[in-house]
């Protein structure tokens, strides 16, 4: 760790480099860790590593105080999204190595997920590993659709035949329209949904800057179906949510909404895709990405957690379960 200067990172330096490093994505930009601040009352911690005069790293954190301050649990990117260094170089396995002993000596609880975005994959340089689907944006839209399943092209060709148009959203009452389909899903589906957000969110969502999201809508004579929100950031298209009324189903507007958004990221010169991870229990949710011909691209995980704060995770979870 010789000659590493470790010192926290100015709001200029975290812009900067999230641009300069063009593997990142919208999930290592300050809009999304503001975003959460205001949402759920993540505090964000933001180190720069100089390596030496041309090569630096910056690496972003969220974190949350538990047990009235005595601990503080960092994650690398909220809402379950990858996060990690970004750098003006490619970083080694020794680069990552020396990072996280730094970040050990500050952090006494931290879960990161990488970028599976970078190139070389980082995953070799961490203990676990988790899994995103993406299409590659490497050809015309034809061939892009030729790749699909069966099941996706004809859902596509249905849509069409039913007369689905898809659109961004222009105006608050369509993110509201979006926020009430939304609700109703997860009202639905009760406690099958894995996690469920508050309007709230798809608010401060609306004021980040235009470029970097679209809330893409599927209208059935001129009433909105199905939505989902996408984020777009140097060569990376990802989806986040999505959400649709229950007769949505049957006209393949989900497949649609996805097609149209695929083609808009070719059009715009994206060069990924990406309909994000998915939990294990949810093999038909996995499924349905993988008919767009997606490739599985390998994220890196990494959890630390010192003797303090795993003596304060047991304080709380005693605390918490009122034994």
């Amino acid at each position: 760790m010789s000659g590493l200067i470790v010192r926290n990172a100015t709001l200029e330096e975290w812009t900067k480099m999230s641009v300069a490093d063009t593997a990142a994505t919208f999930f290592h930009t300050p809009a999304w860790y503001d975003v959460w601040r205001q949402y759920a009352g993540y505090a964000t911690d933001v180190q720069t590593f100089v390596f030496d005069k041309d090569r630096v790293a910056v690496f972003p954190l969220a974190y949350k105080k538990g047990l009235k301050g005595f601990i503080k649990r960092y994650i690398s990117s909220p809402g379950g999204t990858y996060g990690g260094p970004l750098a003006n170089f490619t970083l080694t396995a020794e680069n990552y190595r020396e990072i996280f002993g730094c970040l050990c000596a500050i952090c006494n609880d931290l879960n990161v997920v990488a970028n599976p975005f970078c190139e070389p994959p980082t995953a070799a340089a961490f203990p676990l590993r988790l899994e995103t689907d993406a299409v590659r944006l490497d050809a015309a839209l034809p061939e892009l659709f030729a790749r699909f399943s069966e099941n996706h092209k004809r859902s596509v060709k249905k849509a069409v035949n039913y007369g689905l148009r898809c659109a961004p959203a222009e105006t608050s009452g369509d993110w509201d329209s979006f926020t009430e389909i939304y609700r109703q899903v997860a009202q639905e589906r009760g406690k099958k949904s894995t996690v469920v957000y508050g309007a709230e969110i798809f608010r401060l969502l609306r004021q980040t800057p235009a470029s970097h999201r679209k809330l893409w809508l599927a209208y059935k004579d001129d009433q909105p179906v199905y939505g989902c929100l996408n984020f777009y950031h140097n060569r990376h298209a990802v989806y986040w949510q999505g959400a649709g009324l229950p007769e949505a189903r049957n006209l393949g507007a989900a497949h649609f909404i996805h097609y149209t958004a695929m083609a808009d990221a070719v059009e715009n010169g994206f060069d990924w895709y990406d309909l994000g991870a998915t939990p294990a229990a949810l093999p038909d949710v996995r499924r349905f990405k993988t008919g767009f011909g997606t490739e599985t691209k390998a994220a890196g995980y990494w959890k630390y957690q010192s003797r303090y704060g795993a003596l304060m995770a047991q304080i709380q979870k005693k605390w918490t379960s009122g034994s």
